[in-house]
């Protein structure tokens, strides 16, 4: 949007306290500050027994380790350093007109943290569709998981809501990725995700992340505590 821009990639297991501070440590060292942060590391339902009967606790704290308390470290050590930050506006996501935060093109006498778009930060953390509604068989870690990613999030939005630091969720349906090709893999599967989705498809990636840069945006900068569903259709039946 602002001509080049430089990705960096940092390898971090989100349930090791010290590999996410270090992968936020090394955010703002490449960055100057942390403005936004998305947590989209996840692990699908556990494999075996569909019953939480016979459900081996190790697979359970497997989902729940990744999925809820990885959520939380990226969260607590990412709001430590935004709430140390100066509130800035972001940019639009549906323009780019404006000069992007530390561009050098706004005046040094204007301040920034009285704008009323202005944030120190914005966490957009994943849930899904099933932290509020379930499916049968062998979801029971999955959706206790991100029920809890659900509710962790509107806590955070009225905790740091003075801070000016918005906190939203992202509420995906079924998408056609890696992690689900056992799904859209088989024909039969397939065919039933299909027909259940009142949309007749497949989400994409593209269609969360879309709305992720959006909630990053200062078209968002009102949005906290939400959890914004992008499911076709299905959670609406």
């Amino acid at each position: 949007m602002y001509g080049k821009a430089k990705a960096v990639f940092v390898k971090a297991n989100v349930n090791n306290t010290q590999e996410v501070k270090e992968m936020v440590e090394a955010a703002v060292r490449h960055g100057g500050r942390l403005d936004v942060l998305v947590n989209n590391a996840g692990l699908g339902s556990t494999s075996g027994s569909p019953f939480v009967h016979d459900l081996k606790e190790e697979d359970w704290d497997r989902v729940l380790n990744v999925n809820l308390r990885g959520t939380f470290l990226t969260n607590k050590y990412s709001l430590r350093q935004m709430i140390n930050q100066t509130a800035i506006p972001l940019p639009s996501a549906s323009t780019s007109s404006s000069p992007p935060p530390g561009s050098g093109s706004t005046s040094s006498t204007t301040d920034l943290s009285e704008h009323p778009l202005a944030r120190r930060g914005t966490i957009i953390n994943v849930s899904s569709m099933l932290s509020t509604i379930a499916l049968p068989d062998g979801t029971a870690a999955y959706c206790a998981s991100k029920g809890g990613v659900l509710n962790l999030t509107k806590q955070l939005a009225l905790d740091y809501a003075r801070y000016k630091i918005n906190v939203n969720a992202l509420c995906p349906g079924f998408l056609k990725t890696a992690m689900t090709s056992g799904n859209w893999g088989n024909e039969k599967t397939n065919a039933e995700m299909i027909s259940t989705t009142p949309w007749g498809q497949w989400g994409r990636a593209e269609d969360v992340a879309r709305l992720a840069v959006a909630l990053a945006s200062e078209d968002a900068a009102w949005v906290t505590g939400e959890g914004v569903v992008v499911d076709g259709g299905y959670s609406a039946q």
